[in-house]
């Protein structure tokens, strides 16, 4: 047995060294294969980044929000892990908030493209409901973003019209009027001296909307599954505004509507195209429209309502306002009853601004005709400088009303509108007129989807729930909640005042299957929001609530909070009256309806 002993133990030391080599042997294999395929992923990657714009995007994207998605998780986690009480992770979450919007705008900026399009539409539309902090740090998106050189712009248009700068234009101005998500816009004189603005596509804007998309889709699967529809329907919206071509369809074809009805030029102008050559994929000249942007001259009545009010500066009114818009909101929203600081700017405030302001231009002129009396004489020496006369400021209440009713009108009667008509895309005219400018995203509806919105418009007008819930359904309009059971009638109607009537952020009741409990309990509306899951939308609520959106949001932000339901119930009751082609829409009612803007 000794021996047979000793002869195993030569045998098991040899058995384990043979293993011993062999997993050394695959742990060498294993490490080289590791490292070759890192070296080989590496080198994909590289190349990947070198050639494909559409991948660097995507690595600019993740390595630019998932610090912000990480560090907002990690405060929630902390929430539930440490038991905070609410306000606790209320004012954590403030906190990163107010840190985070500047940082929010540089991202965007740095990205550039459809991320530009959503800080416009959220400065807009989130007036009175995302903080306030985010809505000033958008609202400069309005306006525009760094732009291209005059060179680099020069040779997009060069290679995309095919003729030299000097055989299409007498002067091109260097400077851009402004820069947007997509394009510039430059002032310019034709050959035979008319003035236009010419717009100037980025060449590798459609390659990065592409990848833009991938990553929002991406992201919101992880984040907010149930938006996945509206990010679809955002990136066939967007696509369409790629081809300047389309714009300058939509352009003459709204014009057309609009003067059809003896709106444009009367009310509204929209710009001609004077040079057909100039009308490319990446290249349109418009006719130039001499005014003031709309988000312009709300900043200018802020600055006179400030002052009026002795506030220490238009951010202060501001952040009162938008204060007291919220409170507004958490007890039903709409126009029937007016903020109790927009009670005292209207009219009386607003009257204190407009006389001071009146005072202040008087008080330039006389200066200036001073100055110029006393220079006549001889005595220019003595003369006190001459000063500028304050801007001229513009109705405001009339111009928002003007803007919303005529895109009722586009989208109700004609069905072809403009789909982002933000205060950066509205000009104020020395007239007082408005221009209507950037019809690069364009909605359009059939004649049964303006009757659906019609319908809903006057139930909403009228308070009627179970008509308003019933053209919902009966179009595939579904909503649930998380667990998978139906929204009851009162979330679906509050979803539809959302769409187009107004911001109410009170408490809304939550029938059976709701998180709430039986009919009578009620929910914070954000919870309602955060619990829902949209299972369908039909494309007609898709298009209204985005263009309704967008025109309740502006009527916030200037102070003037809308029922949009009351503002189109007029031009609902002509749709319907026509319907069928039984008679023709009333023109002298809806001229009244538009003009008549004290109703």
């Amino acid at each position: 047995s000794e021996s047979i002993s000793a002869c195993r133990l030569p045998v098991a030391t040899t058995a384990a060294r043979i293993l011993g080599w062999k997993r050394n042997i695959y742990t060498y294999m294993w490490r080289r294969f590791a490292t070759r395929g890192a070296f080989a992923t590496a080198g994909v990657a590289g190349a990947a980044y070198a050639v494909s714009p559409g991948f660097r995007r995507s690595v600019c994207f993740w390595s630019t929000v998932a610090p912000f998605v990480g560090e907002y998780q990690s405060i929630r986690l902390r929430a539930r892990w440490e038991r905070w009480e609410p306000s606790e992770l209320e004012a954590a979450q403030q906190h990163f908030h107010h840190r985070s919007a500047l940082r929010a705008v540089d991202v965007i900026l740095r990205l550039g493209g459809i991320y530009i399009k959503i800080g416009q539409f959220a400065s807009t539309m989130g007036a009175g409901v995302l903080e306030d902090a985010y809505i000033q740090a958008l609202r400069p998106l309005q306006d525009g973003v760094p732009p291209r050189s005059l060179t680099e712009v020069s040779r997009i248009i060069e290679a995309d019209i095919g003729v030299p700068m000097g055989e299409l234009f007498s002067s091109f101005d260097p400077e851009p009027v402004g820069a947007a998500s997509i394009a510039q816009a430059h002032r310019a004189t034709l050959l035979d001296g008319r003035e236009v603005i010419v717009k100037v596509q980025y060449p590798e804007v459609p390659t990065l909307y592409e990848a833009d998309f991938d990553n929002l889709e991406i992201v919101t699967r992880f984040l907010f599954p149930e938006n996945l529809p509206l990010i679809e329907g955002l990136r066939k919206r967007h696509q369409a505004e790629l081809d300047f071509r389309q714009e300058a369809r939509n352009l003459a074809e709204v014009r057309a509507n609009l003067s059809a009805r003896g709106f444009e030029p009367s009310l509204v102008r929209l710009p001609s195209l004077p040079d057909e050559r100039l009308c490319s994929r990446h290249v349109l000249a418009m006719e130039l429209l001499h005014g003031t942007s709309l988000a312009a001259a709300i900043d200018l009545e802020a600055a006179d309502i400030a002052a009026a009010l002795g506030l220490e500066s238009a951010d202060a009114m501001r952040k009162q306002l938008m204060r007291r818009m919220g409170e507004h909101f958490e007890r039903g929203g709409g126009a029937t009853r007016l903020l109790s600081l927009a009670e005292a700017a209207a009219p009386l405030v607003r009257l204190v601004a407009a006389t001071l302001r009146l005072a202040r231009s008087a008080a330039a002129s006389t200066s200036n005709a001073l100055a110029r009396c006393m220079e006549s004489v001889g005595l220019g020496g003595f003369a006190p400088p001459l000063r500028d006369p304050p801007e001229r400021r513009h109705d405001l209440s009339r111009a928002l009303r003007t803007l919303v009713r005529v895109h009722g009108v586009a989208m109700l009667l004609d069905g072809v509108y403009n789909a982002d008509p933000h205060p950066g895309n509205v000009l104020l005219l020395p007239d007082g007129r408005l221009g209507l400018i950037d019809y690069g995203m364009c909605g359009r509806l059939e004649g049964s989807a303006r009757e659906s919105i019609a319908r809903v418009v006057l139930g909403l007008a009228a308070g009627d729930r179970a008509a308003v819930v019933d053209t919902y359904e009966r179009a595939g309009y579904r909503a649930c909640w998380h667990g998978g059971a139906p929204h009851g009638p009162d979330a679906v109607y509050r979803f539809a005042t959302f769409h187009l009537d107004r911001i109410d952020l009170s408490p809304v009741g939550v029938g059976p299957g709701g998180e709430g409990g039986g009919g009578s309990a009620t929910m914070p509306v954000m919870k309602l929001l955060r619990s829902t899951i949209e299972v369908s939308v039909p494309d007609w609520v898709e298009q209204a609530r985005r263009l309704g959106g967008l025109l309740i949001g502006v009527g916030s932000q200037a102070g003037r909070p809308i029922s949009l339901a009351h503002e189109w119930a007029p031009i609902a009751e002509e749709v319907l009256a026509s319907a069928g082609g039984a008679r023709a829409a009333d023109a002298r009612r809806l001229r009244t309806h538009l003009t008549g803007l004290s109703a």
